[in-house]
């Protein structure tokens, strides 16, 4: 179970984060934000790491996954979104034991054709697809279908806001279509009955992507994070605010993905961007950036002190920082890689319990918490 390798993909134009609505309203300069990329030398994310533990997910036959292409965790459940494997959300308890299977592919009145991502609330699993234009609405509590709704556009990522309204998020892909009437932006937050109240991000020919991912938002307490492709700016939203949205440029000074460059994956490498969407808390931005054509780099970023630190498999051993994937109660939750394992274990770099190295050698998978100090 190996991370997912993005695909590169014929280039789509599109453009750079930028700030407008349907009104349109623009983002003042009051909630942008530039942030410098210093690293620290002498340090690596292992300092800001407590403790390690590790989730040894059960193998139930109906439980079993080929990659983890979005993980929530939501009070006591954790879910695994398995885009090609299983195409289906797959529940756990947070000690592993698998719970149950949510949604199945169909062209019945409570299936989906194809699953394109999900979300979760307090009472809701939320099934995105796009083929049949529906929202589909499970119980967080056994997985059952409760009800759908007609989507007015094609999206491939979502959250819920606190008060029930829905953040939706649009990227240019290979083969990127869009509903009639459809109007081109990244971000369309809607009411609980789909009506659209706000979009901002527009696209335009000032910006390409050539890199593809499965999603664009990641979840924290009080905020919603939404990069895109190829970009060195996130947005934040804030949970309980729908309207309130503050935009970080990172400064990555003569490390910065030119324009021209975007095109081709070539010139990218040794170029920084965010490869995925980060995850904000109240002290760290933590994710993954671009260091060469070979994947992204975990890091840990200080708000506080505007430095990043990068992990270093020799040097942190049993702290090594995997992708990160989600965040809940202080801790980041990655997936054990298989082949950072057997590398680890050749090298006598990590003393892992017997019971990890069993379910490792099985093929099974295991999560990793990281309890941020």
């Amino acid at each position: 179970m190996n991370y997912f390798i993005k695909t590169i993909l014929p280039c789509i134009i599109l453009s750079s984060i930028s700030a407008c609505t349907q009104q349109p309203n623009t983002i003042s300069q009051n909630d942008q934000k530039n942030l410098s990329w210093i690293e620290q030398e002498d340090s690596t994310a292992a300092n800001y790491i407590d403790t390690v533990e590790y989730i040894l997910l059960e193998a139930h036959p109906d439980g079993l996954f080929r990659e983890i292409d979005k993980l929530i965790v939501k009070n006591d459940k954790i879910f695994i979104f398995d885009f090609i494997g299983r195409n289906q959300v797959l529940v756990f308890d947070r000690n592993g034991k698998f719970l149950y299977k949510t949604g199945n592919r169909g062209r019945g009145p409570k299936e989906y054709i194809q699953l394109r991502n999900f979300t979760v609330d307090d009472k809701f699993i939320y099934l995105i697809d796009n083929i049949k234009h529906e929202l589909l609405l499970h119980d967080i509590q056994n997985g059952n279908f409760i009800t759908k709704k007609t989507l007015p556009f094609v999206v491939y990522d979502m959250a819920v806001f606190d008060n029930g309204n829905y953040i939706f998020s649009w990227a240019v892909v290979d083969g990127a279509i869009l509903s009639p009437g459809q109007q081109p932006y990244r971000i369309y937050i809607t009411d609980s009955d789909m009506n659209i109240k706000n979009s901002i991000f527009p696209t335009n020919e000032n910006d390409c992507s050539v890199l593809s991912r499965f999603s664009y938002l990641t979840h924290s307490k009080g905020y919603f994070v939404f990069n895109t492709l190829v970009s060195d700016s996130i947005a934040v939203f804030d949970r309980k605010a729908p309207d309130s949205v503050k935009v970080y440029h990172i400064d990555f000074k003569n490390r910065k993905a030119p324009l021209e460059a975007k095109n081709d994956p070539e010139r990218l490498s040794g170029f920084h961007y965010l490869s995925e969407t980060p995850i904000m808390t109240p002290k760290y931005m933590i994710g993954q950036f671009n260091e060469d054509k070979y994947g992204g780099q975990p890091f840990i970023y200080d708000l506080n002190r505007q430095t990043v630190v990068g992990t270093n498999i020799i040097k942190d051993t049993s702290r090594f920082l995997q992708k990160p994937l989600a965040y809940f109660d202080n801790q980041i939750f990655s997936l054990y890689d298989y082949s950072t394992y057997i590398f680890q274990m050749k090298n006598g770099l990590c003393t892992l319990p017997d019971s990890v190295k069993k379910h490792m050698d099985k093929g099974d998978g295991v999560l990793i918490t990281y309890h941020l100090k």
